[in-house]
């Protein structure tokens, strides 16, 4: 058992000196009014508030030392009365049950830091607990954990620990405060926080790009019951509403958002609606931890500081209050860390890294609420992307919708001004009356500039059907470096309004061809009819929807052009995409800023390229992979690597995997996919892994990517009634060739030639189905040839053998 050190009373900075940060910042404090400061000499981690036996509210703040226990009982003038000394760990974070409080810091040996504070602030024993847990046959102590919650009925939940490689812990405490005793483990995905209630586990799972939802109602078993990946795919926290509909989610990432989630049916989760500051919209701000009080969120937002949000409605979340403690640049992982507005008094806590402990006297104001409708004045359809914007202190500007709707508010009440404009039409300005609590509908028509109708239809070439959901993707010659877009309804169509321009316009889908219709004079009203064939294949000149993942912020995978660097006289990056694509877009990782190719490169991860589904019943035979690929593997060390993955619903299957430097862009060319697709399943997708295990130079990209039918002409082999097919692919020590009935009358020879052109293997077909011993040929890409009888070349394939 630990004893209470000397208390110490540290200096606190006046309101009118931290009042003046907000000049220095920029932005406006307001609805959080500073009560007082503690500042440490060191870095300052989360928050948390208590209040004693005899009433006193006490603020418990980790430290990069240690756990510091503040007296609130002056507000204006916070003293500490406990420092407990503990690892150094830039995370360290905070709970009660009852008169104990806990913590836990993620680097060290502290195990759970116990503190009896039912005799605060005269005696306040405490000790750490580090027990041996038995998980997976394997007994280890618990040295370290990232965060913990406990709830209403004292059970503790501890996550980033450890053990359960980062998944949470369930402990009792509510049986012994002093000893807990632990339950068991949940699902093993790393959970960076957690939030439980009412037998119901949330668990932001931030390596995953998920928050995870359990039930565990009973302790001893808990039971994963779903998932939902967050908006920027990194979730750091979230936090219940008080009648247990909604969450609240954050990731931890540049420019990220609050989140909001119908979760009232866990295994039916929706998505409502996401909410970031308009101040410092795209200067990298990032939101760290979100709490729910009364209708409200208090976020600490790094450099924004502490930010009030009306989310009583939330698919319309409105800023209503802020306090920002940074006085620096805006972005990184400065300012706010953690939040507290849980106190009696209703004062609000906030933790600054580098200036300590805040104590806020809030205002909460309901937002006032402006919704509606923009249309134009000239045929009554929704215009999307108007800028919707109340002239008020704070900026609240919202653009429409898709559908012309749009949702926005203000912390003012009162007759303001609001602006709506578009470049395309007349800005209009209009007065209304906001009354906070209330929603105010105001729908209002534009009136276009010099405008024309862009219309036309967009069908499959073979069958004449209408082709829904096509991307008609465009730019204009007066402004190149914007791209617009635009979709086909259920009919094929699309009825675009623009402003005469010379056009270069793009139409495609997943799934179909593309076309290309360049320097397009467009003067006046114009119709055009676009065929599209079936098919697989992207330049990557279009964005069709491929999904991009990653376990690191740096080096993930970018649709764009791609930029040059050199490291020691090697091509890292080619300075262009493949030549013999149309466009200059490639994918590619690691996007070199000013040459340097150092500059956007993870130190160890990987990031993944999903692509669109593909559908097999679109191909009649046996379907083949062709693309362009680069990787800068600055080592060549084996565990880098660009993997080609085809995966389904039943599974997943390897193609390939490159560990070679290729100094800049190589084909590979007729890659089966036969046999991975029929294993696989339904809804499949291709995917494109770079990993860096090294903490070396390692990137790569993509481009020019064909799936198609194998099918081979007569001008260039034999008939195409001979049919044939292999596998497996990848193969190892042997490969099995399957002929139709009429190509085994011709009784053919199978040659197999490695990628310098030397024949390695000769042998003839007397089956249908034939096995042959490859086990003395190393790995590589080879080449598989079929002959007649009579030595006539049938048809080529490539294949790999991966030992």
């Amino acid at each position: 058992m630990g004893k209470p050190l000397n208390f110490r009373t540290y200096s606190f900075i006046t309101i009118c000196l931290l009042g003046s940060i907000g000049l220095l910042q920029g932005q406006k404090n307001f609805n959080l009014e500073l009560v007082s400061n503690f500042d440490y000499a060191q870095l300052v981690a989360d928050v948390w508030g208590y209040v004693g036996p005899d009433g006193t509210e006490y603020a418990i703040v980790g430290t990069f030392t240690g756990t510091s226990f503040i007296s609130l009982k002056d507000p204006s003038n916070p003293e500490e009365v406990l420092f407990i000394p503990g690892a150094q760990s830039i995370w360290r974070d905070m709970h009660n049950w009852g008169d104990y409080v806990y913590a836990v810091a993620d680097r060290g040996e502290d195990g759970l830091l116990i503190v009896d504070m039912s005799n605060a602030p005269d005696s306040m024993p405490f000790k750490f607990w580090r027990p041996q847990i038995e998980l997976s046959a394997e007994i280890n102590m618990l040295n370290r954990c990232h965060n913990l919650w406990i709830d209403e009925k004292g059970y503790g939940y501890l996550s980033g620990c450890n053990l359960n490689r980062g998944g949470v812990l369930i402990i009792d405490l509510h049986s012994d405060p002093w000893n807990p005793t632990f339950l068991s483990a949940a699902a093993d995905y790393y959970s960076h926080d957690n939030y439980t209630r009412d037998d119901i586990m949330f668990s932001a799972d931030i390596v995953d790009g998920f928050f995870s939802i359990h039930d565990v109602s009973d302790r001893t078993n808990p039971i994963l019951l779903n998932t939902q990946t967050t908006t920027s795919q990194f979730t750091h926290a979230c936090w219940l509403s008080d009648d247990g509909r909604y969450l609240f989610t954050t990731d931890e990432r540049p420019n990220s958002f609050v989140d909001a989630y119908d979760v009232t049916d866990p295994l039916d989760i929706k998505y409502i609606s996401s909410f970031r500051p308009k101040t410092t919209e795209g200067l990298g701000v990032i939101p760290h931890n979100v709490h729910y009080y009364n209708g409200f969120l208090v976020v600490s937002w790094y450099t924004d500081g502490i930010v009030v949000i009306d989310a009583h409605r939330p698919e319309n979340m409105v800023k209503v209050g802020q306090y920002d403690t940074w006085p620096g640049a805006h972005g990184g992982f400065n300012g706010a860390w953690g939040a507290y507005p849980y106190l009696p008094s209703g004062l609000v806590l906030g933790s600054d890294r580098q200036s300590g402990l805040y104590v806020f006297e809030p205002n909460y104001v309901r937002a006032s609420y402006l919704e509606g409708r923009v249309t134009s004045s000239v045929d009554g359809q929704s215009i999307p992307g108007v800028e919707v914007e109340i002239l008020v202190e704070v900026p609240t500007n919202t653009a429409t919708n898709p559908s012309g709707n749009y949702k926005t508010g203000s912390a003012s009440e009162g007759i303001q001004e609001v602006v709506f404009s578009h470049p395309q039409y007349h800005d209009l300005s209009v007065e209304v009356e906001l009354i906070r609590g209330v929603i105010t509908e105001l729908n209002v028509e534009l009136t276009p500039n010099n405008l024309f109708f862009l219309e036309g239809t967009i069908l499959e070439e073979s069958t004449q059907s209408p082709i829904q959901e096509a991307i008609i993707e465009f730019d204009r010659t007066s402004n190149p470096e914007t791209i617009e877009r635009g979709l086909t309804d259920l009919s094929g169509n699309f009825k675009l309004l623009l402003q005469p321009d010379t056009l270069n316009i793009s139409f495609g889908k997943w799934g179909y061809s593309r076309e290309h219709l360049l320097n397009f004079e467009f003067l006046e009203n114009s119709f055009l009819n676009i065929e599209l064939n079936k098919g697989y294949s992207d330049d990557f000149h279009m964005d069709l929807s491929w999904e991009v993942s990653s376990t690191t912020s740096a080096g993930q995978w970018q649709r764009a052009i791609p930029a040059g660097s050199i490291s020691e006289g090697q091509i890292v990056h080619p300075d262009a995409d493949v030549p013999d694509d149309f466009g200059k877009k490639a994918f590619v990782t690691g996007q070199p800023i000013d040459g340097n190719p150092f500059s956007d490169f993870p130190e160890s991860g990987s990031t993944i390229l999903l692509s669109p589904v593909i559908n097999r019943s679109d191909f009649d035979f046996s379907p083949v992979l062709s693309f362009s690929y680069w990787l800068f593997n600055e080592t060549n060390h084996s565990d880098n690597y660009f993997k080609v993955y085809l995966e389904g619903d039943n599974g997943e299957v390897l193609l390939l995997e490159f560990n070679e430097t290729t100094q800049g862009w190589t084909r590979v060319e007729n890659l089966s996919l036969f046999d991975a697709m029929e294993r696989i399943g339904s809804r499949i997708r291709l995917r494109f892994e770079v990993k860096n295990s090294s903490n070396n130079l390692v990137v790569g990209g993509l481009d020019n990517l064909i799936i198609e039918d194998n099918f081979l002409s007569t001008t260039e082999h034999l008939a195409s009634s001979y049919v044939w097919n292999f596998y497996p692919n990848p193969a190892n020590d042997h490969i099995t060739i399957v002929l139709s009935n009429d190509f085994l009358l011709e009784k053919p020879f199978v040659e197999i030639f490695d990628s310098g052109g030397k024949r390695a293997f000769k042998g003839q077909i007397g089956s249908r189905s034939e096995t042959f011993n490859i086990g003395h040929l190393p790995s590589g890409i080879y080449l598989i040839n079929l002959l007649t009888k009579s030595g006539q070349r049938v048809e080529s394939k490539q294949f790999i053998i991966k030992k």
